[in-house]
């Protein structure tokens, strides 16, 4: 598993859902990297799991952004036979690890590289901090398609996407991955690896592409399949778990519109197969014209078509 946390006062908590609820019949290892004032490596090790997380601690001040951070954590990686990415602010369900396992084996029969992914449905902490999920569990399917508003710029390649209900099928395919829950084969840190250029808005575009080009097949669950759920921000409330907390930029050499901007670029570059190359770069399994063909997303002219997706129940 793939932590990356940024000034996180839910980490501890992330850490002991997803060990409390596991269904104890396969090993876990968990990766993570912690950006924060003071380490918690301490209280870490005085868990009966302590010795199964691999903690990295760095001041803050010095973070580049997340998907560095997440670049970091694959150096962590040993070999493992799944890979599991999420956020710092997770809670999970009951048997989470056995459940996945045994849909990623089922997908198995329709892709050897099949990832699952989308973005979690919501929990929040009540007036006495215990946690509770927002929705009820429905059989909608969680799909991800970009917004309405398109392309952010026309001289950007950026998209906004988000959560669309469909009905039907266990799964559906897709073409865009959610940074806070890919489940995937333990290869997939090896031939997708994060970039460390990237920053934040870009990073799910970029790291689908790379897959998809790479013979990746995504797969979006319906609710009932999604074993976890996400905490996220809530509107009024004070979130300083953002890389660009005022506080420290202030004092950053470096800024964080400088590192949104080289991540714009990296993107561009990636799409117009301008300097990224190699494992950072695009992959020679599919193409880029393949890639828009099914996902509807034209980025030669900037364009969302209907995409060519389609449901899947048979192995789940």
């Amino acid at each position: 598993m793939s932590i990356a946390s940024f000034c996180d006062r839910n980490l501890l908590f992330t850490l002991e859902s997803l060990f409390d609820t596991a269904s104890g019949d396969l090993d876990i290892n968990v990766g993570v990297f912690d950006q924060s004032f003071e380490s918690i490596n301490g209280s870490i090790e005085r868990f009966q799991w302590g010795d199964r997380v691999r903690y990295l601690h760095i001041h803050p001040m010095h973070s580049k952004g997340v998907c560095w951070a997440r670049s970091v954590i694959g150096s962590l990686f040993d070999g493992e036979d799944f890979y599991f990415q999420i956020d710092s602010h997770t809670m999970f369900k009951k048997d989470w690890d056995k459940f996945l396992v045994e849909q990623m084996e089922k997908l198995g029969k329709l892709s050897c590289k099949p990832i699952i992914t989308t973005y979690p449905p919501p929990f929040e902490f009540d007036e006495e901090g215990n946690p509770f999920e927002k929705l009820a569990p429905s059989s909608y399917l969680y799909a991800l398609r970009p917004k309405e508003e398109g392309f952010s710029s026309s001289d950007s390649y950026e998209l906004k996407f988000k959560v669309f209900h469909e009905k039907g099928g266990d799964y559906i395919t897709g073409f865009h991955l959610a940074g806070g829950f890919i489940f995937t084969l333990g290869s997939f840190v090896d031939e997708v690896p994060y970039d460390p250029w990237f920053y934040f808005h870009g990073e799910e575009q970029g790291l689908a592409l790379r897959a998809y080009t790479k013979g990746w097949d995504i797969f979006h669950p319906r609710h009932d399949h999604i074993p976890l759920l996400h905490l996220y921000k809530q509107s009024g409330v004070k979130h300083d778990a953002h890389h660009w907390r005022s506080d420290l930029e202030q004092v950053r050499r470096v800024k964080w519109v400088e590192r949104k901007k080289v991540s714009e670029e990296r993107l561009t570059d990636l799409i117009e197969r301008e300097g990224v190359n190699g494992r950072l770069g695009l992959g020679t399994e599919r193409s880029l014209d393949q890639f828009i063909d099914f996902s509807g997303i034209d980025y030669r002219v900037k364009k969302i078509n209907d995409p060519e997706t389609r449901l899947v129940s048979g192995p789940a």
